[in-house]
């Protein structure tokens, strides 16, 4: 089971995205996902763990952009190869304080054999 939840806060908003999730049976994927703090100008971003039991995993991070008060998370896609399962994740835009948030990236090798 993965899952993916983007916290956005900032003075005049709070908003909550609940990302995609995605069941793969046979391989046990957990994705906690990536938070994300908008305090006037400065950003916090508190990074994503995940847990794969029986598998190699690799995390492709999060990169933040910072444009004034504008804040740009780009990510979220989780691919579980030879399972073959593409998840690209969560959108928000708030115009205003503009926050967009397309949340973290990572990538999961199946074994063949």
């Amino acid at each position: 089971l993965a899952s993916a939840d983007d916290w956005l806060g900032s003075d005049d908003y709070h908003w909550r995205v609940e990302g995609t999730s995605v069941r793969v049976e046979g391989t046990s994927v957990r994705v906690e996902g990536t938070s994300v703090r908008v305090e006037g100008t400065s950003v916090r971003v508190e990074g994503t763990s995940v847990r794969v039991e029986g598998t190699s995993v690799r995390v492709e991070g999060t990169s933040v952009r910072v444009e004034g008060t504008s804040v740009r998370v780009e990510g979220t896609s989780v691919r579980v190869e030879g399972t073959s399962v593409r998840v690209e994740g969560t959108s928000l835009r708030v115009e205003g304080t503009s926050v967009r948030v397309e949340g973290t990236s990572v990538r999961v090798d199946v074994p063949s054999n």
